[in-house]
Protein backbone atom coordinates (compact mmCIF):
# COMPACT_ATOMS: atom_id res chain seq x y z
CA UNK A 1 0.00 0.00 0.00
CA UNK A 2 1.41 3.63 -0.85
CA UNK A 3 0.44 6.68 -0.24
CA UNK A 4 1.16 10.36 -0.10
CA UNK A 5 0.23 13.81 1.68
CA UNK A 6 0.91 16.85 0.90
CA UNK A 7 0.99 19.42 3.86
CA UNK A 8 1.17 23.12 3.11
CA UNK A 9 3.23 23.99 6.25
CA UNK A 10 4.27 27.27 7.84
CA UNK A 11 7.84 27.47 8.61
CA UNK A 12 8.57 29.51 11.68
CA UNK A 13 5.89 31.70 11.10
CA UNK A 14 7.24 33.67 8.26
CA UNK A 15 6.80 31.68 4.92
CA UNK A 16 4.80 28.42 3.27
CA UNK A 17 6.43 25.48 1.77
CA UNK A 18 4.94 22.41 0.17
CA UNK A 19 6.00 19.19 1.72
CA UNK A 20 5.08 15.67 0.77
CA UNK A 21 4.71 12.43 2.69
CA UNK A 22 4.88 9.48 0.94
CA UNK A 23 4.17 6.48 2.94
CA UNK A 24 3.89 2.34 2.50
CA UNK A 25 3.17 -0.56 4.79
CA UNK A 26 2.81 -4.18 4.51
CA UNK A 27 4.94 -4.39 1.19
CA UNK A 28 5.83 -8.58 2.30
CA UNK A 29 8.51 -8.17 -0.08
CA UNK A 30 6.97 -7.17 -3.49
CA UNK A 31 10.32 -6.01 -4.57
CA UNK A 32 9.21 -6.45 -8.32
CA UNK A 33 7.17 -3.62 -7.75
CA UNK A 34 10.23 -1.31 -6.70
CA UNK A 35 10.07 0.24 -10.02
CA UNK A 36 6.86 1.32 -10.14
CA UNK A 37 7.61 3.11 -6.52
CA UNK A 38 10.94 4.35 -7.28
CA UNK A 39 9.17 6.04 -9.98
CA UNK A 40 6.80 7.71 -8.07
CA UNK A 41 9.19 8.97 -5.36
CA UNK A 42 11.65 10.25 -7.83
CA UNK A 43 8.69 11.84 -9.82
CA UNK A 44 8.14 13.82 -6.25
CA UNK A 45 12.33 14.90 -5.80
CA UNK A 46 12.22 16.45 -8.97
CA UNK A 47 10.00 18.92 -7.71
CA UNK A 48 13.03 21.65 -6.52
CA UNK A 49 10.53 23.71 -4.73
CA UNK A 50 8.77 20.59 -2.76
CA UNK A 51 10.40 18.93 0.40
CA UNK A 52 9.60 14.76 -0.08
CA UNK A 53 10.26 12.38 3.02
CA UNK A 54 9.93 8.46 2.54
CA UNK A 55 8.16 6.90 5.35
CA UNK A 56 7.46 3.04 5.96
CA UNK A 57 4.93 1.47 8.20
CA UNK A 58 6.14 -1.83 8.80
CA UNK A 59 5.89 -5.48 7.65
CA UNK A 60 8.86 -5.18 4.98
CA UNK A 61 8.93 -9.25 4.41
CA UNK A 62 6.96 -12.52 4.71
CA UNK A 63 5.21 -13.01 1.00
CA UNK A 64 7.87 -13.57 -1.01
CA UNK A 65 9.78 -16.49 -1.89
CA UNK A 66 12.57 -14.26 -3.41
CA UNK A 67 12.98 -12.01 -0.42
CA UNK A 68 12.17 -14.57 2.29
CA UNK A 69 14.71 -17.73 1.34
CA UNK A 70 17.44 -15.59 0.16
CA UNK A 71 20.80 -16.81 1.45
CA UNK A 72 20.33 -13.57 3.87
CA UNK A 73 16.50 -13.70 4.39
CA UNK A 74 14.89 -10.12 3.92
CA UNK A 75 17.93 -8.47 2.99
CA UNK A 76 16.66 -8.00 -0.36
CA UNK A 77 13.83 -5.61 0.23
CA UNK A 78 16.49 -3.77 2.66
CA UNK A 79 18.29 -3.40 0.03
CA UNK A 80 15.86 -1.44 -1.56
CA UNK A 81 14.79 0.62 0.41
CA UNK A 82 18.14 1.57 1.23
CA UNK A 83 19.10 2.62 -2.50
CA UNK A 84 15.55 4.43 -2.53
CA UNK A 85 16.64 6.54 0.13
CA UNK A 86 13.85 6.08 3.29
CA UNK A 87 13.81 8.48 5.47
CA UNK A 88 12.42 6.36 8.77
CA UNK A 89 10.62 3.44 8.99
CA UNK A 90 8.40 1.62 12.13
CA UNK A 91 8.45 -2.19 12.67
CA UNK A 92 4.93 -4.57 12.14
CA UNK A 93 3.94 -7.62 13.33
CA UNK A 94 5.72 -9.75 10.26
CA UNK A 95 9.52 -8.20 11.10
CA UNK A 96 9.71 -10.58 13.96
CA UNK A 97 9.05 -13.79 12.19
CA UNK A 98 12.02 -15.05 11.73
CA UNK A 99 13.35 -14.20 15.24
CA UNK A 100 14.62 -11.07 17.23
CA UNK A 101 18.27 -11.62 16.38
CA UNK A 102 17.50 -11.84 12.09
CA UNK A 103 15.17 -8.76 13.16
CA UNK A 104 18.59 -6.84 14.69
CA UNK A 105 20.50 -7.70 11.80
CA UNK A 106 18.50 -6.61 9.16
CA UNK A 107 17.48 -3.54 10.99
CA UNK A 108 21.23 -2.68 11.78
CA UNK A 109 22.06 -3.05 7.95
CA UNK A 110 19.30 -0.58 6.77
CA UNK A 111 20.25 2.48 5.36
CA UNK A 112 17.40 4.29 7.28
CA UNK A 113 16.22 4.75 11.32
CA UNK A 114 13.29 2.21 12.78
CA UNK A 115 11.15 3.85 15.31
CA UNK A 116 8.77 2.79 18.03
CA UNK A 117 7.36 3.77 20.66
CA UNK A 118 5.22 1.10 22.59
CA UNK A 119 7.69 -1.59 22.83
CA UNK A 120 10.67 -1.89 25.52
CA UNK A 121 13.93 -4.68 24.63
CA UNK A 122 14.38 -6.24 27.45
CA UNK A 123 16.94 -8.58 27.80
CA UNK A 124 16.65 -9.29 23.84
CA UNK A 125 19.04 -9.00 20.75
CA UNK A 126 16.86 -6.21 19.67
CA UNK A 127 18.05 -2.73 20.03
CA UNK A 128 16.10 -0.33 22.02
CA UNK A 129 14.80 1.60 18.71
CA UNK A 130 14.15 5.42 19.01
CA UNK A 131 10.32 6.26 19.81
CA UNK A 132 10.38 9.06 17.45
CA UNK A 133 12.80 10.50 14.92
CA UNK A 134 12.11 14.63 14.01
CA UNK A 135 12.46 15.52 10.43
CA UNK A 136 13.24 18.66 8.59
CA UNK A 137 12.21 20.47 5.48
CA UNK A 138 14.29 22.50 3.19
CA UNK A 139 12.31 25.75 5.13
CA UNK A 140 12.87 24.26 8.61
CA UNK A 141 9.57 23.22 8.80
CA UNK A 142 9.98 20.55 11.57
CA UNK A 143 8.53 16.88 11.52
CA UNK A 144 7.94 14.63 14.40
CA UNK A 145 7.37 10.81 13.60
CA UNK A 146 6.62 8.56 16.38
CA UNK A 147 6.43 4.91 15.50
CA UNK A 148 3.54 2.75 17.08
CA UNK A 149 2.90 -0.97 16.64
CA UNK A 150 -0.74 -2.70 18.07
CA UNK A 151 -0.71 -4.36 20.83
CA UNK A 152 -3.37 -7.65 21.60
CA UNK A 153 -4.93 -9.12 24.43
CA UNK A 154 -2.32 -11.89 25.18
CA UNK A 155 0.45 -8.97 25.14
CA UNK A 156 2.23 -9.00 21.91
CA UNK A 157 1.58 -8.11 18.19
CA UNK A 158 -0.21 -10.89 15.97
CA UNK A 159 2.57 -13.72 16.05
CA UNK A 160 3.88 -16.98 18.19
CA UNK A 161 5.03 -15.97 22.03
CA UNK A 162 8.48 -17.33 21.36
CA UNK A 163 9.00 -14.43 18.80
CA UNK A 164 8.30 -11.72 21.04
CA UNK A 165 10.25 -12.96 24.34
CA UNK A 166 11.81 -10.59 26.60
CA UNK A 167 10.02 -7.63 24.81
CA UNK A 168 7.26 -5.61 26.52
CA UNK A 169 4.43 -4.26 24.00
CA UNK A 170 2.55 -1.18 25.67
CA UNK A 171 -1.25 -0.47 24.64
CA UNK A 172 -0.27 2.26 21.45
CA UNK A 173 -2.71 4.60 23.01
CA UNK A 174 -1.50 4.52 25.81
CA UNK A 175 2.41 5.40 24.28
CA UNK A 176 0.88 8.04 21.97
CA UNK A 177 -0.41 10.25 24.66
CA UNK A 178 2.91 10.26 26.94
CA UNK A 179 4.14 11.90 23.70
CA UNK A 180 1.34 14.61 22.78
CA UNK A 181 4.57 17.28 24.17
CA UNK A 182 6.10 16.27 20.28
CA UNK A 183 3.33 18.67 19.22
CA UNK A 184 4.76 21.65 21.39
CA UNK A 185 7.92 21.43 20.18
CA UNK A 186 7.02 20.79 16.94
CA UNK A 187 5.31 22.33 13.80
CA UNK A 188 3.99 18.59 12.54
CA UNK A 189 2.98 15.30 14.83
CA UNK A 190 2.68 12.46 12.42
CA UNK A 191 1.89 8.52 13.71
CA UNK A 192 4.17 5.83 11.59
CA UNK A 193 1.41 3.31 12.60
CA UNK A 194 1.03 -0.69 12.24
CA UNK A 195 -1.77 -1.01 14.48
CA UNK A 196 -4.52 -0.96 11.47
CA UNK A 197 -7.57 1.19 9.72
CA UNK A 198 -9.83 1.13 12.67
CA UNK A 199 -7.23 1.19 15.50
CA UNK A 200 -5.95 4.32 13.73
CA UNK A 201 -9.24 5.95 13.76
CA UNK A 202 -9.54 5.22 17.51
CA UNK A 203 -6.49 6.66 18.14
CA UNK A 204 -7.01 9.62 15.82
CA UNK A 205 -9.65 10.54 18.08
CA UNK A 206 -8.07 9.83 21.38
CA UNK A 207 -4.72 11.47 20.70
CA UNK A 208 -5.99 14.58 18.81
CA UNK A 209 -2.73 16.32 18.55
CA UNK A 210 -1.71 14.26 15.33
CA UNK A 211 -2.01 15.85 12.49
Amino acid sequence: IIAAMMFLAVSCGRTTETIWIISTNDMHGAIEKFPNLATLVEGYRSQDTATVFLLDAGDRWTGNPYVDMAPESGQPIIELMTELRYDVATYGNHEFDRGQAHLETRTAEAGFPVVLANMQALSSPISQPDPYITLVSMGGTRIAVLGLITNFINGHPDGTDEVYENLLFESPYDAAGTYTWLKDENDVLIGLTHIGDDADTVLARQVPVFD
